[in-house]
């Protein structure tokens, strides 16, 4: 019996995102003149939790642990281990004095994106779906206009992008910081854009209206036109 490739890929992500909280912790163990260090890996443990529940087990789609055409979503999934993985190496190499108040604002805004996502979420309902595009993405969708989706064409995205940057600021790992600015954010833009292609592939001439209506991340100010 024929296996397919792409069987694998998502499983060791998904392993490979479960070693760093433990991998954080031993650096914890063998660091503990690093302050804050075990609190700083309790932390990674939740953030690698969260966005592994939310990638890969939120959605109601069959088989969603098979890419389905959609070579973004490993390719994302891959850069956030790496940024992650900068991020516990700069925390225990650097004992850079920690900024509290940028440590605060930084978790209001991780707080805020996962709002941001949940609100989308729960306006998709069924249409949930882990892929930007592919057969398990475009199939049984209707082109949505609730919720977030009435200010921003991509509240998930746009989401993404938020907690990406806020990750990378908790505990001031400004070098993780830099690297999420320089990859992570982009590609998460460019994954919003392969999305788009397959909506208008879907929808036609009704998602370019609402593409010229709507702004991709960021809200129009009212009184804009």
């Amino acid at each position: 019996m024929k296996v397919r490739s792409d069987f694998y890929i998502i499983p060791i992500i998904i392993i490979l995102a479960l070693i760093l909280p433990v991998y954080s912790f031993i650096e914890a163990y063998v660091n503990p003149q690093r302050n804050g260090g075990h609190a700083f890996s309790f932390f990674i443990l939740i953030v690698a939790i969260e966005r592994l529940w939310e990638t890969f087990y939120s959605s109601q789609e069959r088989r969603r642990h098979r890419i389905h055409g959609d070579w973004t979503l490993p390719l994302v999934s891959i850069f956030y281990l790496a940024l992650g993985f900068i991020k516990i190496n700069e925390f225990f190499l650097i004992n850079r004095k920690i900024n509290i108040s940028l440590v605060i604002l930084s978790t209001m805004l991780y707080c805020y994106a996962f709002a941001l996502r949940w609100l989308a979420r729960k306006s998709l309902g069924k249409q949930w779906t882990v892929h930007a595009a592919g057969a398990q993405k475009i199939k049984r969708i209707r082109l949505l206009k609730t919720g977030p989706y009435k200010y921003i064409r991509h509240p998930i995205y746009a989401g993404v992008i938020l907690e990406l940057i806020s990750f990378s600021l908790i505990f001031n790992t400004y070098y993780a910081f830099l690297f999420c600015l320089s990859f992570n954010v982009p590609l998460q833009i460019f994954r919003s854009y392969i999305e788009e292609k397959a909506s208008a592939r879907r929808f036609g001439r009704a998602y370019l209206e609402y593409k010229k209506e709507i702004p991709a991340f960021i809200p129009k100010m009212r009184g804009d036109s």
